[in-house]
Parts: structure tokens; C-alpha cells; sequence
């Protein structure tokens, strides 16, 4: 029977989860758990019976020395919190918060018969209160991801991953997939930390100096959403199996049986076979996206391809591109255009999602434009021959890999069911463009890339069988169907949104520095030991923070171009905002918050010049 104190300690502290679990309560386990002695008195130890077969969750002679030998094993001194998965009775777990006292901890449970068992044997009031974060039990299939996403989010520090070893032998599914889903979430975290890391700035300013222009230029979406529909679009990457559709793209060109959106390096192969697509979509942020993707179009300068491109872009490229005609679509990661404009008949202002290829972004885009079919070419996400790009790519060779170096790659299924290798990016990429096609009704995604990895959601069909078809048997583009009047969007409303950023821009150093100076005032209580102080110094700061926070200029602006500073900060202060020691609190807010202020200031003045080319724009704009 579970302990009253233990069901008033999940009431408490974790009642969704305790809730959850009365509900499934009573539901049939299709495990049999039984308690069973060993030759340790009240130690017992756990047999499972799955069919045929008994496991047994401790040692069924000494669970302590057992307990002891996992933890021995396993070294934290560099990690700051610990997931434990599978509780038993739970007596590595405290052998392992005794050795280490440093760590905070999780516990997540998979089968609830275990964790009603050990709520009947242990006391949770027992452990260390001030370093538990979170206890879950698995009572429905999302429960695992939500768990990590939110643990690896929320714990800004170095996680250790400590697993019941019998929990890989008695619940071989649950395990493997939980394993799984903790690499993919511990390295998508990385991936997207790392990615704002690289670009957080330069979205913003990217955006800023690109807002001339977006104001110059029709949005396509404003304009053409749902303008082709039922009508087919090829979406041409650069991956190694375009090689072989080139005779089939230059006969669609010829044709104009389908529009043919070319995302990426893939348009240096198109124009290499003579092929101008109906447009470029580009949407990098970076620098080199200029120099790597359109180098050669800017070199012989072509003009006769219509740029599509993300608010957030390289400025780089729009500088440069030769062509007559460009056209926009607001990025997510553009929170300039998003504040400023709205459209004159009040209709929403819609926009594409940012993602990890321009392949992804350009799919939503055709979705929304109403194409259907939209047939993907080159779309690899994988190693084909070895190599990464299409020829006609001219760094396309420094990408191929090593076929005895292949420790790192990944192996998934290919279109036709073949094991291919393909690396974490190409991975990211695939199940990223897999999440948008679940959301996509109505449409029909064709992949014709020979030997690319399978695309959850898309058909395979070769090119030569869709032709032959008649999917694509008749002239459907239309001549200059690019030309389009700049989108008209609300000038009053621009103007009354421009001068209130501006004004909140003049505002914002000032109060930087009030929390700067609170800050240090913080700083300097905790080097006098003055901890009572300190206590009676956090309204004062949330006070002046707030001031902050409602700050136009600082949520439109500052706040994105330094977004994993403060997220670090905001993710931080719930484990942090009721902690009675004063000098560890003052600690973790001085240096998080302290070094996301530093950044601010820093940047108002990096934005000061881009800033007077932004209000240039406006007015030569509003005249």
C-alpha cells in the first residue's frame, strides 16, 4: 500500500503527475511485479514477469553493494544534474546523491507498477528536497519527450544520464527508445543553441538593413497565396542525384509544364546545364551565402531569375544580386518587419517558419502559394557515391566524405528501402521538412531523388515514370508571372510603429544602466556578506528589470539579437527565485543577467549607425 505521506508529497509537489497516474491506476500493467526478500533484511529487490520470463530489478543477495557498484562506476564530478532512469526501490539513487551532494536530480519512471511499488516502500520526504527538480512517472507516449525537452531546456548546466542497469534487459523497448530520444533532444539543443549563437545578430540586422527593401517589393505571399494551386512546382536541391534529372528539368523548362523553384547551391548546377529556374529562393543569414551560393550569378551577371528571399537573408545578397526582380516573404526570425508592417486591407501578415534548409522554408512557401503536386529533386539529405553535392558545384568536392571515415555518419533507408549514410545535419534537415509535411493537407509530395533518404510523408516516383504519366503534360507557367507591384502596406500604421521604436530606442540605455547599477550594488552586499540586504534587493531589481522588459526596442531588438544570454538568465531564475541562500542566488543573477546587460549595451552601439540608415529608409519611404 503506497505511504499516505508519499501521496500528500505528490499531491504537493508533483500533482499532474500524480493525477495522471491515479487515472491509469487501476488499469491492467502487462507486468507482474512482486516484492522479494534477500539476504539483506528490508532490503528486497523487485522480480518482473513478463511471459515466460522473470528479471529482477536489484541484486537479489546484497542491492546496496550493487547500488554502490553503479555508482562507483560512474563519475559526476563534472556534471551539475542528474536524469535517473528507473527508480527500483530506488537504492542507487541514494547511494548516488550521497556521493555527490553537488547534483540537482530528475527521476522518470516508465512503468507505473514499479513506481507504485516504490511509493509503498520509500519515503520521498526522504530525499534531498532542495536538489529535486522533477518526478515522472510514464502514463502516456509523449510523456518521455515532453520530460527531456523541458529538463534539458530548463537545466542550463551539464547533464548526466544514470539508468537502472536491469531496466535494458526487463524493458528493453521503453529503454531503447528513451536512450534515443534523449541524444536526439540533448543534440537538437546543441544544434539550435549553437545556430542562434552563430545568427542571433545577424537575423536582426540582416532584417534592418533589408527593410528598404521589403518595402520596395511585392510579398509573395500578400500576393500569391493560393494563386497556383493544383498546379505543379519542382523543388530543386543540391544534392548528388540531380545529375540525373538535368535532361528531364531543361525538357520542363522548355515545356513550362511545371515551375521550377531552385533553393540553395543547386542553381550553380542549373546554370552549368544551361537551365535558368523560374526562381532562387535563399533565406541563409549568413555572410557566405553571397560568396558560396550566388558568386557566379553575380559574376556574369544574370537578371533574368526572380530572387525569392527571407526578410532575415544575408544583406549581403540583395546588395549584390543583379536581377530586375526580387521578391519577399517575412521570416519568423525577423522581428523587425513583423513589428512594423501591416498590411492595408488588414488581412494577416503571414510568414514562413525559419528552419534548418531553405529546402524546408521553400516547401512551405509552395504549399501556401497552392501548388500541387510538388515534386522534389535532389532533395539526397544523404551521402550518394560519397558525396554531398550535385556537379557544376565548384566547393561541392571539399564535402564528399571518406568511406573509411564513416564513425560519425548515421545509416537510415533510402527511397527504396537501402541503408545510406547521412550525417546529423542532412538528419535534422530530414525530420524538419517530415514535421511540415505532417501539417500540410491537401497536397500531394512526390520524391523523385534516387537514392536519397526516405521522406516520411512524400511518395517516391522516378522523374522518367511522373513524365510518362502525364503529371506533367501541360504548359501550366506563366510568362513574367513574377512581376508584381510592391505590396502597398499601412503607412500610417508604419509611422506611428517607427516612432515608437525610436523613441524607445533613445529610452533603453538608461535603463540598462539602472539594472547595471543594481546589479552591482547586488555585487557588492554579497562581498560584505550583507545577505539581509541582499533579500530586500530583488524587488528593487525586478522593478527596474520590468522597466526593461516593456521596452519596444528591447523586445523587437535587443532581446532577439541576444536571445541565448537571456534565455539562459530566464530558464535559470525559477530554480533560483525562491532559494533561501542569498549568495548563491545573487550569484547565478548576477552573472546571467549581468553578462545579458553587457551584451545590450554593447550592441545599442554596434546599432546606432544602423539605426540612421533605418530611419533614412522610413523617411525617404513616408515622403
Amino acid at each position: 500500500m503506497i505511504l499516505v505521506d508519499n501521496i500528500l508529497f505528490m499531491k504537493e509537489r508533483f500533482p499532474m503527475v500524480w493525477d495522471a497516474y491515479r487515472e491509469i491506476e487501476l488499469k491492467q500493467d502487462e507486468y507482474i511485479i512482486e516484492e522479494m526478500p534477500t539476504r539483506l533484511e528490508n532490503y528486497p529487490t523487485l522480480c518482473v514477469h513478463r511471459g515466460d520470463r522473470s528479471y529482477y530489478l536489484h541484486s537479489r543477495y546484497d542491492p546496496l553493494r550493487e547500488a554502490q557498484t553503479i555508482t562507483d562506476n560512474i563519475d559526476a564530478n563534472s556534471y551539475d544534474h542528474v536524469i535517473f532512469y528507473g527508480i527500483g526501490l530506488g537504492y542507487h539513487i541514494q547511494a548516488f546523491l550521497n556521493k555527490y551532494p553537488h547534483l540537482s536530480f530528475s527521476i522518470y519512471e516508465p512503468i507505473p507498477k514499479v513506481f507504485e511499488t516504490y511509493l509503498s516502500y520509500f519515503d520521498l520526504r526522504n530525499l534531498p528536497q532542495r536538489r529535486l527538480r522533477e518526478i515522472v512517472v510514464e502514463t502516456s507516449p509523449q510523456d518521455a519527450r515532453n520530460f527531456l525537452q523541458r529538463t534539458i531546456t530548463q537545466i542550463q548546466k551539464n547533464i548526466i544520464f544514470v539508468d537502472l542497469p536491469s531496466y535494458r534487459n526487463a524493458f528493453p523497448e521503453q529503454y531503447n527508445a528513451f536512450v534515443k530520444l534523449f541524444q536526439e533532444i540533448v543534440s537538437d539543443r546543441r544544434n539550435s543553441l549553437a545556430t542562434d549563437l552563430a545568427f542571433e545578430k545577424r537575423w536582426i540586422i540582416n532584417s534592418m538593413f533589408n527593410f528598404k527593401t521589403v518595402l520596395e517589393t511585392p510579398n509573395i505571399l500578400a500576393e500569391r497565396t493560393g494563386h497556383f494551386k493544383n498546379q505543379p512546382a519542382i523543388l530543386v536541391a543540391a544534392g548528388p542525384s540531380l545529375d540525373y534529372e538535368i535532361e528531364n528539368l531543361r525538357q520542363i523548362k522548355k515545356d513550362g509544364s511545371a515551375y521550377i523553384f531552385s533553393v540553395g547551391s543547386a542553381v550553380n548546377s542549373l546554370l552549368s546545364a544551361g537551365i535558368h529556374p523560374d526562381a532562387q529562393c535563399t533565406y541563409d543569414p549568413g555572410a557566405n551565402n553571397q560568396n558560396m551560393v550566388f558568386a557566379r550569378i553575380t559574376k556574369e551577371g544574370i537578371t533574368d531569375i526572380p530572387l525569392i528571399f527571407g526578410s532575415s537573408v544575408g544583406f549581403e545578397v540583395l546588395q549584390n544580386y543583379p536581377g530586375n526582380h526580387k521578391l519577399h516573404m517575412i521570416t519568423s526570425q525577423d522581428t523587425i518587419s513583423s513589428f512594423l508592417l501591416k498590411l492595408d486591407n488588414d488581412m494577416q501578415l503571414d510568414g514562413v517558419m525559419d528552419a534548418p534548409s531553405i529546402a524546408v522554408v521553400t516547401l512551405q512557401l509552395l504549399y501556401k502559394l497552392g501548388f500541387n503536386p510538388i515534386i522534389l529533386v535532389g532533395q539526397n539529405l544523404a551521402y550518394s557515391e560519397n558525396r554531398h553535392y550535385a556537379k557544376g558545384i565548384e566547393y561541392g568536392k571539399d564535402f564528399n566524405i571518406d568511406t573509411d571515415k564513416t564513425q560519425d555518419l548515421i545509416r537510415v533507408k533510402d527511397v527504396e528501402g537501402h541503408e545510406i549514410y547521412t550525417n546529423s545535419s542532412f538528419n535534422r534537415m530530414r525530420t524538419n521538412m517530415e514535421h511540415f509535411i505532417k501539417q500540410m493537407t491537401g497536397v500531394n509530395v512526390i520524391n523523385t531523388t534516387r537514392g536519397g533518404a526516405h521522406i516520411e510523408g512524400t511518395t517516391y516516383q522516378k522523374m522518367d515514370d511522373l513524365i510518362s504519366s502525364g503529371v506533367l503534360s501541360r504548359k501550366v507557367v506563366e510568362p513574367e508571372w513574377y512581376k508584381i507591384p510592391p505590396t502597398v502596406y499601412d503607412r500610417d500604421y508604419l509611422y506611428k510603429q517607427f516612432n515608437r521604436l525610436e523613441k524607445d530606442y533613445q529610452q533603453l540605455p538608461a535603463l540598462l544602466e539602472q539594472v547595471n547599477r543594481t546589479l552591482e550594488e547586488i555585487r557588492v552586499l554579497k562581498e560584505n556578506r550583507n545577505y539581509g540586504q541582499i533579500s530586500r534587493s530583488w524587488p528593487k531589481l525586478d522593478q527596474v528589470f520590468n522597466k526593461v522588459k516593456r521596452n519596444t526596442f528591447y523586445k523587437q531588438v535587443i532581446q532577439p539579437m541576444n536571445r541565448v544570454t537571456y534565455n539562459l538568465y530566464f530558464e535559470k531564475l525559477p530554480s533560483v527565485r525562491f532559494e533561501p541562500d542569498q549568495k548563491m542566488k545573487a550569484d547565478v543573477i548576477t552573472s546571467s543577467l549581468g553578462q545579458a546587460i553587457y551584451e545590450s549595451l554593447k550592441d545599442l552601439q554596434i546599432l546606432a549607425p544602423v539605426m540612421q540608415i533605418l530611419k533614412k529608409d522610413m523617411e525617404d519611404f513616408t515622403k
